[in-house]
């Protein structure tokens, strides 16, 4: 199955030569583009009941408790397939993220999280708690925070379920094609600077 791609001319959505487009207007633009995705993958039953699951098992009011995060948004933006999805949850109980996988799941992933694939869709998932910056006291626990914990800018994003968009430095990585760092506190610096190279060939940015 391939993702499902909303009918949307991206190339008139990004911004070029000397138009003006505010962070707003990218903002409502962005949560629009990776809004319909997610609707359109939940078209699948499998998926649409993982996410049923997350809304109505775990105590999240409005769906501003589950944010989609980082390089899935990042390449919906730029018109690309992400190799998964990355999704925060507000909630301190991996029991509970662990549940709603219902025996889909592939691995935990290495901050207490998990990694599984369903219809064909690979997802990482993990509790905002235990995302590494908080859960080694680098940061205080917030959504806000969350965007200034990874290293790069172009990382730096969550769309939230109900809409809403928290970003830092994103858009200035974006619009400048350049990859820069947002934190550089990472216990795997080899790993990290592997990643930014990785990007750097992938986009075609500078660093």
């Amino acid at each position: 199955m391939s993702y499902f791609i909303p009918n949307l001319n991206v190339s008139s959505i990004i911004p070029y030569g000397d138009e003006v487009i505010t962070v707003s207007q990218r903002n409502k633009t962005i949560s629009k583009i990776v809004l319909e995705h997610i609707q359109g993958i939940r078209k699948e039953p499998k998926i649409d009941d993982f996410f049923s699951r997350i809304e109505t098992r775990i105590n999240v009011s409005s769906k501003n408790g589950i944010g989609i995060f980082g390089g899935a948004v990042r390449d919906w933006w730029l018109g690309k397939i992400p190799k998964d999805i990355d999704i925060v949850i507000e909630t301190p109980y991996i029991k509970e993220i662990l549940d709603c996988i219902d025996g889909n799941l592939l691995s935990k992933n290495t901050l207490g999280g998990a990694f599984f694939e369903l219809c064909g869709i690979k997802f990482d998932v993990w509790s905002l708690d235990n995302t590494y910056a908080f859960r080694s006291g680098l940061f205080l626990t917030s959504w806000g925070n969350l965007v200034r914990s990874v290293p790069f800018n172009i990382d730096s994003i969550v769309v939230m379920l109900n809409g809403d968009v928290i970003e830092h430095e994103f858009w200035s990585g974006i619009e400048s094609k350049t990859i820069d760092f947002v934190n550089r506190a990472n216990p795997d610096s080899k790993f990290i600077a592997g990643r930014a190279v990785k990007f750097a060939n992938k986009y075609v940015y500078g660093l």
